[in-house]
Parts: structure tokens; C-alpha cells; sequence
């Protein structure tokens, strides 16, 4: 569906625009409008977004679909014909036209004041009769219009597309501009966001072996190596809240420069993977924890999974490396500690155990529905129960079974270990095998176990403490 031109009325129509079959996507291509001749999702769009019986006919679907995107549903066209309409002219099938013969001089004159109140086009007066449930029938509160303008390259107020005036050139009959249009738009892969899943929780907790048998899912493209793509976002947002262009641009029109930089986040985030042609990538680095609300902010969708382990064999598997390269500093020089002190260390709110840890106990803090884009993974669970811990997690991220032969698991390239120096390996092996369990001197278990009761209340109630 394409913006095909706007009436003097400043109401937008569109009109359907082809590719053969051959070119289609793989999967269901994202859009900013909507077809009123098919519609199909989820029941409680009638609840959240109803359609508006105060309008008529014309408008509908450019209205409808800036209410539906902008109370945060997405938009997909089908890569494959569904259904058709007929349109073909049969006197023995009335149109509306046929019994509303005055239609345009009353019904279409007060549906295209309402509209223009709903796109911003013009301010109606509430007492003009026009605005009948205005706050019922009107956009969602999730996303602006401004955002809703971005994501679709329309202009309302300057009946823009892309940058252009419409109405459009209309394209010949025989489609063979359109065709050749499209297949160069789908050309080369699919054109629908990958579903986001992160991977952020405590180190020596799984988080390898676990991007390792995600990647065994044919639906699921996942690298496994540390990602860079978090802290690039986050460089962003440093950088351009100093930026001075930006902030002047915020001064004077606030909404649009404030979509222009969501927009621009949220092509990085998920052009980052554009070549991959899977449901779902999975980005794996420890940050996202820590600012989920702005990685859902960017993608209302995404999920995050939270590898967990007894914290008392994390410490015991960090100190056991570290007696193995004891000729080795830690990359923040915690080698001159004695064990109780590198403990100590090891939990601090900014170190390698202490700052994920933070992140997990400050999620008590978020919303319900942040906490619902969380599935947290025990590394137990992981090692004795790999095939039936992956096929609840298969479940939870909406991907179809798939059953992990843990004696048969493809083996990656690992990502460097020069980098932690070599405190924190990620080898990746054939079959999974249960580690040696640590010995914990008592003094450093009971500090962990007192230190940090919280966690073990809410992951480890059956745990045998040491206190």
C-alpha cells in the first residue's frame, strides 16, 4: 500500500502496488498503512484502537492507520495473496454511493473535518459537532504523530511524501514500472525487522554455551561473540545530547527532531543485522540489562534473556582462571588482592559480578510490562536439562520447536579472550559436560550469601546457605 494522493480536503488516499511472486519477501513486509479490505490480527485491536463510526468511507484507512501505529501495533503487508476484492463493475451489487446519494454534500464534509483534527492538519472546534469521541476515535499515546510522520515519509500539513508533492505519477496500466520497482525493493532478502532478543546477565553463567544452542535453531541468527551494537547506541545518545545542532533543533520543533532521532536509533539497531534472513537475531552483551527501557523505547518488542548462576561458583570459577594465569593481571588490575579482597572487589557495584548484579536487582523497580521482557536462565537448569531449559525458552521467544542434541553441538569461533585476559574465557565445545563445582572458603560464601540474600531469594529459595 502507497500514498497515492491528497484531496483538496488534505485527506490522503492510497492505492496497491504490486511485485511478482517471484520477488516477494520472505517474510511479511513492515508498513505505515493499512488496506480496509483485508485486516487481520489480534482480537483486541477492537478494544485498544476501534474503528471510528463517526467516519465515512473516505480516510478511513490512512486514519486507522495512524491510530493502530500510533498506540504501538506494527503494520505487516502479506508477501503472499491472501484474498482479492472485486472490484469489477456488476450493476447487480450496489455500492454505498447508491443509497447514499448526498454522501459527499453532508457525510464526507463533516469525515473530512475529523480527519484533518485527527492528523493534525487543522484544530476543529469541539463544539462543532465534528469531534463526537474524539479521545476514544483518536491516536494512541504510544508513539506521536510526529514519530508516525517519520516512519511513514508523510506530511500532513504540506501533503508531502518523502519530501515530494503528492498526488504521485500514476503508474501505466500494465504495472510494468511498478513490477520493476518492487522487485528491486525486495530484491536481495526480506524486508521485515527480525524479532530483537538480547543476551545480558551475570559472567560464567552460560551466556556462551546458551548464544551456542540458540544458534542451533534454524529460526534464530545468533553470532554468540560480545556485541558492540549496545555501546555504539549508548556513544549515541552521549554524543548527540551534547550535540549543539541538536539541541537548538529541539528548542524549535521538539517532536519532529526528537522522531528524527528515534527514527535514526532505530534503523541502527536493526539495520545492524539487515543481511541476515532469520525471524530473530540475538545480540548478546551484558549492557543491555542495565538500560532495557531504552533498548524497548527503540523496539516495543524486543526481549532480553538473563543468564544466572549460584554466585558463589561464579566467584569460584573467575578465582580458579585466575590461579591458571596467575602470571596475568585482571583488565582492572585486581590480581595484588588476596582472595577475600578480590572477592570484594569481584562484587563491586562497577566490577565484573557487581555491576549485572545491580541490573538484575534493580529490575524490582520497573513496570510489569518491562518485566515480562525478561526470561532468566539458570545456568543449572542449563547444564543438567539443556533440551527441556531450550524448549522453554524456544517458547518463550515465540519460536517454533526445535530439540538441542547436547552430545552433538556445532562448535563457533569464540570471541577474544585477550581482551578479559584470558580471566574469562568462551570456548565453545562439542557436547555439553557439568563443570567441576569450586570449593568456596566459608568466609567468602557466607560474605556472598549475606552481601546478597536478595538473589538468593529470588532465584535460589531451595539453596542450603552457609549462614
Amino acid at each position: 500500500i502507497r500514498p497515492l494522493g491528497f484531496s483538496e480536503e488534505g485527506v490522503l488516499t492510497q492505492h496497491s502496488w504490486f511485485y511478482p511472486m517471484e520477488n516477494a519477501p520472505e517474510f511479511p513486509a513492515t508498513s505505515a498503512f493499512v488496506s480496509a479490505g483485508l485486516l487481520f490480527t489480534f482480537g483486541k485491536v477492537v478494544n485498544e484502537v476501534p474503528y471510528d463510526p463517526h467516519l465515512y468511507f473516505t480516510g478511513e484507512e490512512i486514519t486507522l492507520g495512524a491510530r493502530l501505529w500510533t498506540s504501538g501495533w506494527d503494520i505487516y503487508c502479506p508477501n503472499e495473496v491472501i484474498a482479492y476484492h472485486n472490484y469489477a463493475k456488476q450493476p447487480e451489487r450496489p455500492r454505498h454511493w447508491v443509497d447514499q446519494a448526498n454522501w459527499v454534500n453532508t457525510l464526507i464534509l463533516r469525515t473530512n473535518r475529523r480527519i484533518r483534527h485527527i492528523l493534525g492538519i487543522e484544530i476543529i472546534n469541539h463544539d462543532s459537532g465534528d469531534l463526537i469521541k474524539i479521545k476514544r476515535y483518536g491516536l494512541g499515546s504510544v508513539r506521536t504523530l510526529a514519530e508516525y510522520e517519520a516512519f511513514s515519509a508523510l506530511d500532513f500539513k504540506g501533503h508531502l511524501f518523502e519530501g515530494k508533492p503528492l498526488p504521485l505519477p500514476i503508474v501505466k496500466a500494465d504495472r510494468t514500472e511498478q513490477v520493476e520497482s518492487r522487485g528491486k525493493t525486495f530484491k536481495g532478502g526480506k524486508t521485515m525487522n527480525s524479532r530483537f532478543v538480547g543476551v545480558a546477565g551475570l559472567p560464567r553463567s552460560g551466556s556462551t554455551l546458551l548464544c551456542q544452542m540458540l544458534a542451533e535453531h534454524p529460526e534464530i541468527h545468533c553470532e554468540g561473540h560480545s556485541s558492540p551494537l549496545c555501546n555504539s547506541l549508548l556513544m549515541t545518545r552521549r554524543g548527540i545530547s551534547d550535540d549543539q545542532f541538536m539541541l537548538s533543533q529541539l528548542d524549535v520543533q521538539f517532536d519532529t527532531s526528537y522522531a528524527h532521532l528515534k527514527t535514526a536509533m532505530q534503523g541502527f539497531l536493526h539495520g545492524w543485522y539487515a543481511g541476515n534472513n532469520k525471524p530473530v537475531v540475538v545480540d548478546k552483551n551484558r549492557a543491555w540489562l542495565h538500560c532495557i527501557e531504552f533498548l524497548l523505547h527503540l523496539d516495543p518488542e524486543a526481549k532480553l534473556l538473563v543468564p544466572i548462576r549460584e554466585l558463589g561458583q561464579i566467584y569460584g570459577s573467575i578465582e580458579a582462571q585466575h590461579q591458571k594465569t596467575i602470571l596475568l593481571d585482571f583488565i582492572d588490575h585486581l590480581a595484588d588482592y588476596d582472595r577475600f579482597g578480590r572477592a570484594d572487589q569481584l562484587f563491586a557495584h562497577d566490577k565484573s559480578i557487581g555491576a549485572p548484579l545491580s541490573s538484575i536487582r534493580a529490575i524490582q523497580e520497573l513496570p510489569q510490562s518491562v518485566k515480562d521482557r525478561l526470561y532468566f536462565v539458570k545456568f543449572e537448569d542449563l547444564i543438567t536439562q539443556p533440551s527441556e531449559t531450550m524448549a522453554r525458552a524456544f517458547k518463550w521467544l515465540g519460536v517454533s520447536a526445535h530439540k538441542i542434541d547436547p552430545k552433538k553441538l556445532t562448535v563457533h569461533p569464540h570471541e577474544s579472550d585477550s581482551h578479559y585476559r584470558h580471566k574469562y574465557l568462551h570456548r565453545q565445545q562439542a557436547k555439553i559436560s557439568p563443570p567441576k563445582k569450586h570449593d568456596i572458603p566459608p568466609r567468602i560464601q557466607e560474605q556472598i550469601e549475606r552481601a546478597c540474600g536478595w538473589y538468593y531469594e529470588w532465584f535460589y529459595s531451595d539453596w542450603e546457605k552457609s549462614i
